[in-house]
């Protein structure tokens, strides 16, 4: 037997035998434990919750006047389709009673235009008398009404109160003026309800040159 095989020998008898642990019996391994990475509120965390406080405080204002001005814009609408309704329902009566007293005023002028008419035959020329009577009636009721005649015989001629129909030449009314109204005009106060229809006059005449 050679001196290294003995030596291996002897190496297995001083060494303790291995022994096989259970599966069951081995030991777990130590659980990690992770500890916060900020133990206190920095500085800047403060702000960033101060300003996220803010933003949530002015999301909430500007939330509530949205509200509010939409509840104004709402009840304004509603105001001023009221307001338009009344105001035609007003109109309507403000029309209505100025023809019923209109037309209140003319119905005697029809009673004596129809008796002039019934007693047109009569001898003492009441047909004559009884319209002249009538259309001053009228014309009293359009003045009660602010209706006047304008003016146009021998006035300026205006093109806002007169409507030229022809022109013609006149050695009594001077240029530009009217001679005739061929049919009478019409205002209430400022306002024009039919134009004057009129002459207006050339002047005189020229007179012819004798030939040589």
């Amino acid at each position: 037997m050679s001196k290294n095989h003995a030596e291996d020998e002897n190496k297995d008898e001083t060494q303790p035998p291995v022994e096989d642990t259970p599966l069951d019996e081995a030991s777990e391994p130590e659980a990690v434990v992770l500890e916060p990475i900020f133990d206190e509120e920095t500085p800047e965390m403060e702000l960033m919750d101060d300003a996220a406080d803010e933003f949530r405080s002015q999301l909430d204002k500007v939330t509530k006047e949205r509200d509010e001005l939409r509840d104004q814009l709402l009840r304004a609408r509603a105001d001023f389709d009221n307001y338009r309704k009344r105001m035609m329902r007003e109109h309507e009566s403000t029309r209505t009673q100025a023809a019923k007293t209109l037309l209140a005023d003319m119905l005697p002028v029809l009673d004596h235009l129809e008796m002039a008419v019934a007693h047109g035959d009569d001898e003492k020329g009441g047909l004559r008398e009884g319209v002249q009577m009538t259309a001053k009636q009228l014309h009293d009721v359009l003045a009660k009404h602010g209706c006047v005649p304008i003016e146009a015989a021998g006035t300026v001629f205006n093109p806002e109160l007169h409507e030229a129909l022809m022109q013609s030449s006149s050695d009594e009314v001077p240029e530009g003026h009217v001679v005739q109204e061929f049919q009478r005009g019409y205002r209430l106060g400022d306002i024009v309800l039919r134009h004057a229809r009129v002459i207006v006059s050339t002047g005189p005449e020229a007179a012819e040159t004798p030939q040589e």
